[in-house]
Protein backbone atom coordinates (compact mmCIF):
# COMPACT_ATOMS: atom_id res chain seq x y z
CA UNK A 1 0.00 0.00 0.00
CA UNK A 2 1.46 3.35 -1.01
CA UNK A 3 0.60 6.86 0.10
CA UNK A 4 -0.52 7.58 -3.44
CA UNK A 5 -3.19 4.88 -3.38
CA UNK A 6 -4.50 6.07 0.01
CA UNK A 7 -5.17 9.62 -1.20
CA UNK A 8 -2.17 11.13 0.61
CA UNK A 9 -0.17 11.88 -2.51
CA UNK A 10 -0.46 14.24 -5.42
CA UNK A 11 -2.28 12.98 -8.47
CA UNK A 12 -2.01 14.06 -12.09
CA UNK A 13 -2.93 12.80 -15.54
CA UNK A 14 -0.26 12.19 -18.18
CA UNK A 15 -1.33 11.93 -21.82
CA UNK A 16 0.88 10.23 -24.40
CA UNK A 17 -0.11 10.82 -28.01
CA UNK A 18 1.69 11.18 -31.35
CA UNK A 19 5.09 10.54 -29.79
CA UNK A 20 4.57 13.38 -27.30
CA UNK A 21 3.81 13.41 -23.59
CA UNK A 22 2.00 16.15 -21.65
CA UNK A 23 0.65 16.33 -18.11
CA UNK A 24 -1.99 18.20 -16.18
CA UNK A 25 -1.04 20.09 -13.06
CA UNK A 26 -0.73 18.15 -9.81
CA UNK A 27 -3.62 17.86 -7.39
CA UNK A 28 -2.41 17.67 -3.80
CA UNK A 29 -3.70 14.94 -1.45
CA UNK A 30 -6.50 13.80 -3.72
CA UNK A 31 -7.50 10.64 -5.53
CA UNK A 32 -10.69 12.27 -6.78
CA UNK A 33 -9.41 15.39 -8.49
CA UNK A 34 -11.37 17.48 -10.94
CA UNK A 35 -8.94 18.23 -13.77
CA UNK A 36 -9.92 21.13 -15.98
CA UNK A 37 -7.04 21.24 -18.40
CA UNK A 38 -6.95 21.59 -22.16
CA UNK A 39 -3.88 19.96 -23.71
CA UNK A 40 -3.14 20.30 -27.42
CA UNK A 41 -1.06 17.89 -29.47
CA UNK A 42 0.09 18.69 -32.98
CA UNK A 43 1.20 16.01 -35.42
CA UNK A 44 1.22 15.43 -39.16
CA UNK A 45 -0.05 11.96 -40.06
CA UNK A 46 -1.58 10.29 -43.09
CA UNK A 47 -5.02 8.75 -42.65
CA UNK A 48 -3.43 5.28 -42.48
CA UNK A 49 -0.88 6.40 -39.87
CA UNK A 50 -3.58 8.13 -37.85
CA UNK A 51 -5.63 4.94 -37.63
CA UNK A 52 -2.65 3.19 -36.00
CA UNK A 53 -2.18 5.85 -33.30
CA UNK A 54 -2.96 4.95 -29.69
CA UNK A 55 -3.65 7.57 -27.04
CA UNK A 56 -2.69 6.70 -23.46
CA UNK A 57 -4.09 8.58 -20.49
CA UNK A 58 -2.22 7.61 -17.31
CA UNK A 59 -3.39 8.48 -13.81
CA UNK A 60 -0.36 8.88 -11.53
CA UNK A 61 0.02 9.55 -7.82
CA UNK A 62 3.03 10.13 -5.59
CA UNK A 63 4.45 12.09 -2.69
CA UNK A 64 7.45 14.30 -2.17
CA UNK A 65 9.24 11.40 -0.51
CA UNK A 66 8.12 8.52 -2.72
CA UNK A 67 8.19 7.96 -6.47
CA UNK A 68 5.00 8.23 -8.49
CA UNK A 69 2.92 5.12 -8.93
CA UNK A 70 0.64 4.31 -11.83
CA UNK A 71 -2.91 4.07 -10.49
CA UNK A 72 -4.20 3.03 -13.90
CA UNK A 73 -4.55 4.07 -17.51
CA UNK A 74 -6.97 4.47 -20.38
CA UNK A 75 -5.87 3.44 -23.87
CA UNK A 76 -7.80 4.67 -26.91
CA UNK A 77 -7.22 3.92 -30.56
CA UNK A 78 -7.47 7.03 -32.72
CA UNK A 79 -9.61 5.12 -35.23
CA UNK A 80 -12.26 4.68 -32.51
CA UNK A 81 -12.43 8.47 -32.12
CA UNK A 82 -12.86 8.89 -35.89
CA UNK A 83 -16.02 6.76 -35.75
CA UNK A 84 -17.79 9.39 -33.64
CA UNK A 85 -19.53 12.51 -34.90
CA UNK A 86 -17.05 15.35 -35.59
CA UNK A 87 -14.19 12.98 -34.63
CA UNK A 88 -14.82 13.77 -30.98
CA UNK A 89 -15.65 12.15 -27.66
CA UNK A 90 -17.17 14.85 -25.45
CA UNK A 91 -17.51 14.33 -21.71
CA UNK A 92 -17.13 10.56 -21.97
CA UNK A 93 -16.39 8.34 -18.96
CA UNK A 94 -13.57 5.81 -19.38
CA UNK A 95 -12.65 2.99 -16.97
CA UNK A 96 -9.16 3.36 -15.52
CA UNK A 97 -7.44 -0.03 -15.74
CA UNK A 98 -4.29 -1.07 -13.95
CA UNK A 99 -1.97 -3.05 -16.28
CA UNK A 100 -2.65 -6.77 -15.84
CA UNK A 101 -6.06 -6.19 -14.25
CA UNK A 102 -9.45 -6.48 -15.93
CA UNK A 103 -11.37 -4.53 -13.28
CA UNK A 104 -11.71 -0.75 -13.21
CA UNK A 105 -9.68 1.12 -10.59
CA UNK A 106 -11.89 4.17 -11.10
CA UNK A 107 -13.19 6.31 -13.93
CA UNK A 108 -11.82 9.24 -15.90
CA UNK A 109 -14.07 11.71 -17.68
CA UNK A 110 -12.49 13.33 -20.71
CA UNK A 111 -13.20 15.10 -23.96
CA UNK A 112 -10.97 14.16 -26.89
CA UNK A 113 -11.09 15.77 -30.34
CA UNK A 114 -9.03 14.86 -33.39
CA UNK A 115 -9.07 17.83 -35.77
CA UNK A 116 -7.36 18.45 -39.10
CA UNK A 117 -4.88 21.35 -39.37
CA UNK A 118 -6.32 24.87 -39.26
CA UNK A 119 -9.77 23.66 -38.26
CA UNK A 120 -11.80 25.05 -35.41
CA UNK A 121 -12.41 22.90 -32.36
CA UNK A 122 -15.95 23.23 -31.09
CA UNK A 123 -16.64 25.17 -27.90
CA UNK A 124 -18.22 22.02 -26.42
CA UNK A 125 -14.89 20.21 -26.71
CA UNK A 126 -12.93 22.86 -24.81
CA UNK A 127 -15.64 23.60 -22.26
CA UNK A 128 -14.65 22.95 -18.68
CA UNK A 129 -18.10 21.52 -17.97
CA UNK A 130 -19.30 19.09 -20.66
CA UNK A 131 -23.06 18.78 -20.78
CA UNK A 132 -24.51 15.65 -19.19
CA UNK A 133 -26.45 13.28 -21.43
Amino acid sequence: DTAGTRGLGSSRVMIEAFGQSKTTREFKRSLSALVRSVLYFSAVRTAAQMELEVLRLKVLSGTRFAPEVLLGEVMLEAKAIFQHEQHALIGEWFPILRPGSASAQGYLRASIVVAPPRSAISAAATSSEPAER
